[in-house]
C-alpha cells in the first residue's frame, strides 16, 4: 500500500534557507537523500532542523524538530561529508538521520504526526552546506 505525502519536508541550511529533502505528493514508501557540508572551519557539530512547507524560508514554515549531529571530523569547511535521509515508512511515520562518510557516524531521530509544532528552545549552532545531490 501506498501513501501520499502532502507537503514539502525540508531541512534549514545557511541562515533560514531551506532545502527542500521530500517533494509534496510523493508517494511512500520513499528515501532520499543529499549531500551536505560544513559552513566553519572545524566544525565538530551542526543543528539539523527539520520543516514541513513551501516557502524558501524557515520562518513561513512549520517547525517539526531538530537534533544536533555531533563528533564531525574537524576539516576546513567545505571538507567534511555529512549524508542527511529523509525516510518515510508504510506507517507516514518520518525517519531523519544524518551521517558523516569519512567516519560512518550516524545519529537519527523519529517524527510523528507533522502537524503539531514542536519547540525546545535548542540555542542557534552553525548548520549546513548544501552540496551536490547523491
Amino acid at each position: 500500500m501506498l501513501g501520499c505525502h502532502t507537503f514539502f519536508t525540508c531541512i534549514e541550511i545557511d541562515e533560514g534557507e531551506m532545502t527542500t529533502m521530500v517533494k509534496r505528493w510523493e508517494t511512500f514508501p520513499l528515501k532520499e537523500s543529499t549531500l551536505f557540508t560544513t559552513n566553519v572551519d572545524n566544525q565538530s557539530r551542526v543543528l539539523i532542523k527539520v520543516f514541513e512547507g513551501e516557502s524558501s524560508l524557515t520562518h513561513n514554515n512549520n517547525f517539526l524538530k531538530e537534533f544536533i549531529f555531533d563528533g564531525i571530523t574537524a576539516m576546513p569547511h567545505g571538507k567534511p561529508q555529512i549524508v542527511v535521509t529523509f525516510e518515510i515508512k508504510v506507517d507516514g511515520i518520518l525517519y531523519v538521520s544524518a551521517t558523516e562518510i569519512l567516519t560512518g557516524k550516524t545519529k537519527k531521530v523519529t517524527i510523528k504526526g507533522t502537524s503539531k509544532r514542536e519547540t525546545n528552545g535548542t540555542s542557534r549552532d552553525s548548520t549546513l552546506t548544501k552540496c551536490s545531490p547523491l
